[in-house]
């Protein structure tokens, strides 16, 4: 052979001459194989002449597939090069699609033969070892976490062949199935399977996100819903269900779990407020107090909308005032929580019913409750203070009356959650004014602090979910002020601490659930249909007069059935419950500002966490981050994904230079229908795979 001498200048690829081609047909010309062209082929691989992309493409180009000697002779020698496989930087777009035809290829040898043994019912030895090589090689091909990636990505652009390979698997399975024929490799059928249908799930990544076998008890549900629902009391029920599965996502939880937890954080939620008031709080109090907000909700929309009247809003009022004094404190207080959330042209509806509650009663209602003077003058108190804390000053939302310093009110506040082990009522009040009048950034880095500052992997788990939480005071600001201002400058300072504190994975996995629920907020659409109300008039006055049907129901006239109150009231929330939450949280397909800009802030930073030589607590940080973002956001975060700079994954491949990073996060990186996606995807891979050889010392 004098080929290589003859034809192949110095430095230049046999590729350019088609060298494997040639071979390749010359060592099959015959009805055997000439193992002396075939070891020759090897050679030229081992010397880097050809590639491995162009062997596997010519091999799979082999269709005179009767011949058993020949087909038996390439699966040996693909056998025999199977594990070796990589490429060079020139080669990286060949190999994906080599790899989607060198599949097709087996599925064809595979489908001929066991149809042959369906019609026939035998096989000649011939044939049984031929099968038994390919067999052999699609064992060792499943083995290779890289060829499986390469072959998902080839997949996403031979559409054609992966539908022809889906097609060639189903008639081996018939036949398979006809002729009660076993393979000699048990697993040889689900192997053939999962090359004809492969996805990301079968390609390895390291999972750093805590199983929820490992969390006994969720310490996220309780405050996410104290700062949601207690603090937000007018929103629609149907956000919060969404709010809860985008919670059930990132944990991992069964409906069961989920279940579970939403009792639990309902049961700690009630305990606070049963703390606060243990001589008059009952259960059928408890169930009425929770409902009234929904019933006064939809009296302010049927109220606004007309399909009530003003004669009708006071008869409402006056008989929630007239069952139970205590129903008008409550009622006041929903009011109070509804004026902070609108403009301020819409706080007379609010006021004036506020003020109704205030109104004298005649001698007769009073007559109606035992102490009926003492405790309607305690309402008018308690209803005067709140409407006096909300009205005066419309234009600034801070509720701090305190001189003592923000500091130490958020360590007294933190100490109160601490102890509790939960985040009480009052603390997610108080974090709501400090968010005020100390801003995002401050209050995120005082959350934070606390997070960094746990010794125990427990504590700071259950200090992470609740930090989680209550950056839902502010979900966007505070993202904003966790990615552009609090994570960059406290990975610096701890760049001295040994790489494997748990610290930075944490923290990492705060800032990925802050993305993620950022990113996961309602789609415009139902956003505006929610606060606009907009639907088209006849619908609008169907449902104002079902609102008011149900409300005139619930209130009735004046009876003291509080019972029945409570079970209509119920069931008003519970209609709150139609509109799909798949259409409240939506994914969009650009990232909103401020999390846009962050983000990119965020990634830029990572550039040059990584731009050294050095492994660095810096580095593993980048890693732990991009790592949780795949496996916590799925499809869900590819609008983030989109943002990440070109050679970042690159210089961090080089920098770890360890196997964390494996194919499986490399391949859910980018946006393998796109041809940009799938090249960056190849060259990570290839840099991935050549890392590998040299650092395990494989050689061709």
């Amino acid at each position: 052979m004098t080929i290589q001498s003859t034809v192949l200048p110095r430095g230049v690829s046999g590729d350019v001459y088609n060298l494997a081609d040639c071979l390749q047909q010359q060592a099959v010309i015959g009805s055997t194989a000439n193992p002396l062209v075939l070891n020759y082929l090897k050679h030229s691989l081992c010397a880097h002449l050809v590639s491995h992309a162009a062997v596997l493409r010519c091999i799979a180009k082999y269709d005179k597939l009767g011949r058993v000697y020949c087909v038996t002779a390439l699966l040996e020698f693909l056998v025999s090069i199977i594990d070796g496989i990589t490429c060079r930087k020139s080669e990286e777009s060949l190999l994906p699609g080599a790899m989607v035809q060198l599949v097709h290829w087996i599925m064809q040898i595979f489908a001929r033969t066991v149809q042959q043994y369906e019609m026939r019912g035998e096989m000649s030895a011939e044939q049984s070892y031929m099968l038994d090589q390919s067999c052999k090689l699609i064992e060792r091909l499943t083995q290779q976490q890289f060829l499986l990636a390469m072959l998902y990505v080839g997949c996403h652009e031979e559409l054609d062949a992966l539908d022809r390979i889906r097609d060639l698997y189903a008639s081996i399975k018939a036949s398979l199935t006809n002729s009660n024929m076993t393979l000699s490799t048990a697993t040889a059928e689900q192997q053939l399977q999962q090359l004809a249908y492969i996805d990301a799930k079968q390609l390895d990544l390291q999972y750093l996100n805590p199983a929820p076998s490992t969390e006994k008890i969720s310490c996220c549900v309780q405050p996410l819903l104290a700062v949601e629902v207690l603090l937000n009391p007018c929103k629609d029920t149907s956000y919060y269900v969404a709010e809860l599965q985008m919670l059930q996502r990132l944990k991992g939880y069964t409906n069961t779990r989920l279940f579970y937890e939403i009792i639990r954080a309902g049961f700690l939620t009630l305990s606070n407020v049963a703390d606060t008031s243990p001589d008059t709080i009952n259960l059928t109090w408890q169930d009425i107090c929770l409902n009234l907000p929904g019933v006064l909700h939809h009296v302010l929309i049927a109220w606004e909308q007309e399909t009530l009247s003003s004669a009708d809003v006071k008869s409402i009022l006056d008989n929630i005032k007239r069952r139970l004094f205590s129903f008008s404190v409550c009622a006041t207080s929903f009011l109070c929580a509804y004026m902070y959330s609108v403009r301020e042209t819409e706080l007379l509806k609010p006021l004036n019913m506020i003020q109704q509650f205030l109104a004298p009663l005649t001698s007769e209602e009073l007559s109606s409750q035992e102490n009926a003077k003492e405790r309607l003058a305690l309402s008018y108190q308690i209803i005067r203070k709140m409407q006096h804390d909300v009205h005066p000053a419309p234009n600034t939302k801070s509720r701090l009356i305190s001189h003592t310093p923000l500091i130490e009110q958020f360590r007294e506040c933190w100490r109160s959650v601490h102890e509790a082990g939960h985040l009480p009522v009052r603390a997610a009040q108080t974090l709501e004014s400090l968010l005020l009048a100390g801003g995002a950034s401050w209050l995120v880095t005082q959350l934070v602090e606390q997070l960094i500052s746990c010794k125990y992997m427990r504590d700071m788990a259950k200090c992470m979910d609740i930090v989680f939480a209550v950056m839902h005071l502010d979900i966007e600001r505070t993202t904003e002020a966790l990615l552009q201002y609090v994570v960059a400058p406290l990975i610096l300072r701890r760049q001295d601490e040994d790489i494997n504190e748990p610290q930075s994975l944490v923290l990492a996995r705060l800032c990925v659930y802050c993305i993620i629920s950022c990113l996961e907020t309602r789609s415009s659409s139902a956003a505006a249909a929610f606060k606009k109300r907009s639907r088209s008039h006849d619908e609008e006055e169907l449902v104002g007069v079902a609102n008011a049907a149900k409300v005139r129901k619930i209130i009735g006239d004046g009876s003291d059935n509080s019972n029945d109150f409570a079970a209509d009231a119920t069931n008003v929330a519970s209609s709150m419950l139609s509109t799909p939450s798949a259409e409240l949280r939506a994914t969009p397909l650009s990232l909103k500002e401020p999390l846009q800009s962050s983000v990119k802030h965020i990634f830029r930073v990572f550039l040059q966490f990584v731009s050294g030589d050095e492994l660095s607590p810096k580095a593993i940080f980048v890693y732990q981050f991009i790592s949780l973002l795949v496996e916590c956001g799925g499809e869900r975060v590819a609008p983030v994904l989109r943002l990440l700079p070109g050679n970042l994954m690159q210089q961090l491949l080089k920098v770890l230079a360890t196997d964390d990073i494996r194919v499986g996060l490399i391949s859910r990186l980018y946006d393998l229908r796109l041809h940009a996606g799938r090249q960056a995807a190849v060259a990570d891979l290839c840099l991935w795979r050549n890392m590998q050889l040299a650092r395990h010392s494989i050689h061709l």
